[in-house]
């Protein structure tokens, strides 16, 4: 088989490169060892992942939200609520990361 480009890893650049080239018409081939994750799957521990997405579900909501705080209760208000919620964010992220770690040993 004829390949045009051949990625070895499957980073993210790997798979984004190779999306946006295989749509250009061209034939690619990514080769990794493991199925899935490359680079990911080191970076990220299940304590890491858990942190991450605790973080991800409690920090600041979209802008449309901040915009209609801002607008009906002022620009102090936007920016205390922003500010408090990657707070409250932070600190259960580290809670999770910290049960995880003391249990998981």
């Amino acid at each position: 088989m004829d390949y045009d480009i051949i990625y070895i890893g499957s980073g993210n650049a790997a798979w984004q490169g190779g999306r946006f080239l295989r749509k250009a018409g061209l034939k690619i081939l990514i080769v990794e060892e493991i199925l899935f994750g490359g680079a990911v799957k080191d970076a990220l521990t299940p304590v890491a992942a858990a942190s991450l997405l605790v973080f991800s579900l409690l920090y600041t909501p979209c802008i449309a939200a901040i915009a209609s705080i801002r607008r009906e209760l002022g620009r102090k208000w936007a920016v205390g609520m922003v500010i408090w919620q990657c707070m409250i964010a932070w600190v259960a992220a580290f809670a999770v990361r910290w049960l995880m770690v003391l249990f998981m040993r």
